[in-house]
This record gives C-alpha cells, structure tokens and sequence, in this order.
C-alpha cells in the first residue's frame, strides 16, 4: 500500500513513517516538503503520489499556536480540510491526528458546542464534520518520545 505522511518530521510522523515503511510504500512529507494549507500543492501533491492512505500529523506546538493564531487555524483547519478533499478526490483513506489542546476545559453541552470550541467558527465545524466522516480522527492526550533517526 502507498501511504502519504504529513508531519513527518515530528514525533507521530516519524514514527508512522520509520513503522509502516517497513511493509508499505512511503511518502514522507516534512513542511518544507508540502505546505498543508496550501490547497493546490496538497491537491497536485496527492494527485501525484496516488496514496491509498494520507496520515496528517502535521500539528502547531501549543504557545505557538496562542501566539499566531493565523498559523494555527492554517495547519488545524485549512490543512486537515485540504488532505481531506484531495484524499476524497483520489479515493484515499485518511487518517488526522489532533490535539486536546483545541479544548479549553469548560463543559461541553452539546455536539455543536463541542465542534464550536474545537474549531471556533461556522465554517470551521463544516470542515471539522466533513474530515470525521470522511476519515478518522485521533486525539493524543499526551504524547512522549524521542523522533527515530
């Protein structure tokens, strides 16, 4: 199987990409490789590499993303939506790691109240449900280890 991986210079993406190469053909992509939430290069890069499977674990660390907010609605919604449509024109599976750090520990009343403080806006929860349906997404609560070499 051909299995795209974003992030690959981080912790997950590493990994994910040190594992599965042993039985699967890799495409590892570190941020210099493909911009996330540039909608043409994700849609030119899938469309050119043909995957059976986009891993997104391109993630923002937390003070980064409280300090340029532009950056983290970027990689947290505008990346994940660009895998996702361009997984679903290619007729991939997809597979997006998140953060609990998206929630600010208040209680959630609602379904739309979750999606709300996850995203934060209208279009935001548009594209949070279309990347749960057309794919899963995993929350780390806590991730620890050293990158493979």
């Amino acid at each position: 199987m051909k299995i795209l991986i974003t992030g690959a210079a981080g912790l997950i993406g590493s990994h994910a990409a040190q594992r599965l190469a042993r039985e699967h053909e890799v495409v590892a992509l570190k941020r210099a490789d493909l911009d996330i939430a540039d909608r043409e290069s994700v849609s030119r890069c899938v469309s050119d590499a043909k995957p059976a499977l986009i891993i997104n674990g391109a993630v923002i660390q937390v003070d980064e993303s409280e300090q340029n907010p532009a950056k983290a609605h970027a990689v947290n919604v505008e990346g994940p939506r660009n895998l996702a449509e361009a997984a679903s024109r290619a007729g991939a599976e997809f597979i997006h790691f998140s953060t609990q750090y998206a929630f600010d520990g208040e209680p959630i009343e609602s379904p739309e109240d979750l999606l709300d403080r996850l995203i934060g806006d209208r279009v935001g929860r548009q594209v949070a449900v279309r990347v749960v349906r057309g794919g899963a997404t995993m929350e780390i609560p806590v991730t620890v280890g050293e990158r493979p070499n």
